[in-house]
């Protein structure tokens, strides 16, 4: 996992990283300090 990295703008931010071919969509909870992050493999 050493081509993705992760940014926090604010509180809600949707980044989308490409690695190679997949598409990482993270996700950004805005009640938790915590993300949780979903594969979308293309």
């Amino acid at each position: 996992m050493s081509g993705w990295k992760l940014k926090e703008d604010n509180n809600i931010l949707k980044k989308i990283e490409y690695h190679e071919n997949i598409q990482y969509k993270i996700y950004y909870r805005s009640s938790c300090a915590s993300y949780d992050y979903h594969k979308l493999w293309k």
